[in-house]
């Protein structure tokens, strides 16, 4: 779907969720934007050996 993330979309979504948590009966449920920095781990490169037998 091309229109799967955008912005009006989440926006349209979290409004539709905070109907069913309204504040004065859900106080601790917040809908404040958390912007966190994503670290992204890379895995050092697997290494298989390639038996002789298989090698030309």
């Amino acid at each position: 779907n091309p229109n799967l993330g955008r912005r009006v979309d989440v926006a349209q979504a979290i409004e539709l969720i905070a109907k069913r948590f309204p504040p004065d009966r859900y106080p601790q449920v917040t809908f404040k934007p958390i912007n966190k920095k994503i670290i992204v781990r890379q895995r050092a490169p697997e290494c298989v050996p390639i038996p002789s037998s298989l090698a030309q």
